[in-house]
């Protein structure tokens, strides 16, 4: 349905869950009785000054800016042995390097990627385009590709925006590791909150549809190849949440690297074999036998299936259309782990062109799947397209390897949503037992159980899996990848520009601010014209830009939920029922 996740939160690489247990040892030689509180011995004998709590700190712009600016210095140049001792360096002449030894070979050891590799993170995470025939139905040919287009320059846009704030605050002093850490950077401390829970509502939400999704896999393979499917569809997906409890115990998916990106090409197979089944067998038409008798699936009153028709501007009412646009937002949805995929990049500031191809690549393979499918199928381009091909033996091949990649997604998807909320937030700020320790281990298996309980029962409320991709689409996927970087771009440069009369002490890292907010018109005349016409007009830009997401957003969730509320009314496919939508 939707694609993988990050292998191993925080990080991407293998290395990323080792560096952040040294980080651990780390943490319980600075609690021992034999160091004093802030100070530090390395191997040489020499003490090193630090301040690394391992808590949270919230620090002035400048501050960050100053520490990044070094570290993006170095990296232009490529010297990157010259910028970990120049930072070994800072260990033991600033008070606020924030730096141990093992933190500093963690980020050595982390931050390894390079641009080609972005491509592939990239597409790893969202190449499942199974929903595009569906989004394009919705819309026709016309409206269809120029908004797939138009949604793809947005994104890359945003994307590069994302790139550009994330350079100008990260630095292995105070690295960034999420999109929530961005979001308290570059808004305000506690934005940070806002941001964390909803990247969790996001990987909840997914892995309750693909738990719906798996599940009616199976039934449609049943009902196909026996006639009917002999079980509670509502237990065929409890199933498979009792499944992922069970392989969700794992804490760390380090081992699963190959397997996920082995996952990659099934996606591309069942494309393949979708394309290949509408070609040969037509629609599926008992799938849409959940939508009830009538248009435009089939003759009023009946189940007969109404001819296939196909047009450059699909007929329907907004809302129709703007179930489309959420359908398409997911094929941009890669911007949630944006900052992860550059938090272990030698150059960040590289990210963009890996980004930019793969933004341009998942724009052709989307939109031909899309229009391929939909000029055989029509309007019978089921949201999960391979489920609503005709020939029994290709829909079986590829219900087999989307139930296969959709239980390796749940399980990355698990994996990281709880992590988000627990090492990011329970760990850092109330604090709970680390991952590391005997008391996190039972702490993480009670976690795994309440949270896939939650995802069977929002994949079991929401029976209809197109209202729970627009749902997604809507309230998630879109602002990550289109509100939210627009609001980035326009804060960083709104408090550079208004920092510019303020007085930064490098020793303390505090800031003596010239004038107010709240009681000065100087602050907010030097945030928007310091800098030009140009510059003024690019703050506008995308503050209307950001605007302009938002309204989207709005509108898009307004539809989601009286589109949900319609098939609660009409939908056969009910709440916790026995019957299957695919029957």
């Amino acid at each position: 349905m939707s694609g993988l996740v990050p292998i191993a939160s925080f990080g991407l690489s293998p290395n990323a869950s080792k560096a952040y247990d040294e980080m651990e040892k780390d943490k319980a030689h600075l609690a021992s009785p034999d160091h004093e509180k802030g100070e530090y011995v390395d191997v040489s004998g020499r003490e090193i000054i630090s301040d690394e709590n391992y808590k949270v700190r919230h620090l002035p712009l400048q501050a960050y800016s100053y520490y990044a600016d070094i570290q993006r210095g170095y990296e232009e140049s490529r010297d990157y042995d010259g910028l970990y001792a120049a930072q070994k360096e800072q260990m033991y002449s600033d008070a606020n390097s924030n730096l141990t030894p093992s933190k500093l070979e963690s980020q050595r050891m982390m931050r390894l990627a390079k641009a080609y590799s972005v491509f592939f993170l990239i597409t790893t995470d969202i190449l499942g385009p199974s929903n595009a025939p569906n989004a394009v139905s919705q819309m026709g040919y016309v409206p269809g590709v120029i908004l797939y287009v138009l949604f793809g320059v947005a994104a890359a846009a945003g994307g590069y925006l994302l790139n550009r704030c994330f350079c100008k605050v990260d630095s292995n002093n105070y690295p960034i590791r999420t999109f929530s850490d961005l979001a308290a950077r570059i808004v305000a401390p506690w934005f940070r909150y806002p941001f964390g829970l909803l990247q969790f509502i996001q990987m909840i939400l997914n892995c309750g549809m693909l738990l719906l999704s798996t599940a009616q896999a199976v039934s449609q393979m049943l009902i196909v190849n026996r006639g009917k499917d002999n079980f509670c569809f509502t237990v065929d997906i409890l199933v498979w949440g009792l499944l992922s409890m069970l392989v969700g115990q794992i804490r760390t998916l380090t081992r699963f690297a190959h397997i996920a990106n082995f996952a990659v090409w099934m996606n591309v197979a069942i494309c393949i074999i979708t394309m290949v089944g509408v070609a040969v067998g037509g629609p599926y038409y008992g799938i849409f036998n959940q939508y009830g008798k009538g248009p435009p699936y089939f003759h009023p009153g009946t189940f007969d299936p109404l001819p296939i028709a196909k047009y450059a501007i699909a007929p329907g009412s907004t809302a129709d259309r703007i179930a489309g646009m959420n359908n398409m937002v997911f094929a941009w949805g890669g911007a949630t782990i944006f900052c992860e995929v550059m938090a272990e990049m030698r150059r960040p500031m590289d990210f963009w062109k890996g980004m930019l191809c793969a933004q341009s690549f998942i724009l052709v393979v989307y939109l031909f799947y899309g229009l391929f499918v939909y000029s055989y199928n029509g309007q019978f381009s089921y949201v999960t397209a391979n489920q609503g091909i005709g020939s029994k033996g290709l829909q079986n091949a590829g219900n087999v390897l989307s139930i296969v990649s959709g239980l390796i997604a749940m399980v990355m998807y698990g994996n990281v949503a709880i992590k988000v909320i627990y090492q990011g937030f329970l760990v850092a700020d109330f604090g709970f037992p680390s991952l590391t320790s005997r008391k996190g281990v039972f702490a993480w298996g009670i976690f795994v159980i309440v949270y896939w309980g939650v995802a069977y029962i929002l994949g079991t409320a929401i029976p209809s899996i197109s209202t729970l991709v627009q749902i997604v689409g809507s309230f998630c996927i879109l602002n990550f990848s289109y509100t939210f970087p627009f609001l980035f771009g326009f804060c960083l440069m709104i408090r550079q520009d208004a920092a510019t009369a303020d007085e930064f002490n490098l020793k303390t890292l505090t800031v003596v601010k010239a004038d107010s907010y709240l009681r000065n018109w100087s602050r907010w005349k030097r945030a928007i014209t310091y800098g030009g016409i140009f510059r003024m007009m690019v703050k506008i830009s995308l503050l209307l830009l950001f605007l302009a997401s938002l309204a989207t957003c709005g509108l898009c969730s307004y539809s989601a939920i009286t589109g949900a509320i319609q098939v609660y009314q009409t939908n056969t496919a009910q709440p916790f029922s026995c019957r299957s939508p695919v029957s």
